[in-house]
């Protein structure tokens, strides 16, 4: 679900605000193209910045991933993902509401089920994305089941008040921290899931989105 024209609006917005080059990737989706298919697009992107980035006027010694939803969980799980040697990983992590999958149901899941996603859609979701259900406790599949978060970089992770999955993000960012790792949350009261991409219609999320873009900024210029 989800493609470069539903992401296209609040890239441009991050770029004129932050002052950083911003890369969108175009990820294969499933269930055309299943784990780990994501994946493998994420690290050949990843790649490819680090090394051709001088050729484009790009750093590619400072990235920072961002991703939202179900492009969250990939970007979770790339420092994993074949052993990625310290100096590709990314510098900074941006998420947004991100699928880090579940342990179970949460007080989230059932006060807000069916708030723009609902626990079938969230079944459907990974069940399209796994080839068998022997990869859903995989944690390049779902981050919230990794069992060593140490080697993340610093994060900056927003979930939205009214989702389904905010108490999942929630004790991920408690893991992350828990696991030494430098980690800024931010909880958006009132806040649907996907509100990135609903700013005219549910402008609440127009300060947090401009908190994350201003947190961008001071991190590309420090």
């Amino acid at each position: 679900m989800g493609d470069l024209d539903l992401t296209d609006n609040f890239c441009r917005m991050a770029a004129q605000g932050s002052g950083c080059a911003v890369v969108p990737v175009d990820y294969r989706l499933a269930p055309e193209c299943k784990f780990p298919g994501p994946l493998e697009d994420g690290y050949a992107a990843l790649n490819w910045i680090a090394d051709t980035g001088d050729e484009h006027g790009l750093d590619g010694s400072r990235i920072a991933l961002a991703g939202e939803s179900s492009g969250g969980r990939w970007h979770s799980g790339l420092p994993d993902w074949r052993g990625s040697a310290k100096d590709r990983m990314s510098k900074k992590y941006f998420l947004w509401y991100p699928g880090t999958g579940s342990l179970g149901e949460t007080k989230s899941s059932r006060l807000y089920e069916g708030y723009v996603i609902d626990t079938p859609l969230m079944r459907m979701s990974i069940m399209s994305y796994v080839n068998d259900q022997s990869e859903i406790p995989n944690s390049l599949v779902q981050p919230i089941r990794a069992t060593d978060l140490s080697e993340m970089p610093p994060v900056h992770l927003m979930s939205a008040g009214l989702d389904p999955r905010h108490d999942d993000n929630e004790l991920y960012a408690d893991m992350l921290a828990k696991a030494g790792v430098d980690i800024e949350y931010h909880s958006v009261d009132g806040a649907l899931h996907g509100f990135l991409f609903m700013l005219q219609d549910h402008p609440i999320g127009l300060s947090p989105a401009r908190r994350s873009i201003s947190a961008l900024g001071s991190w590309a210029g420090g």
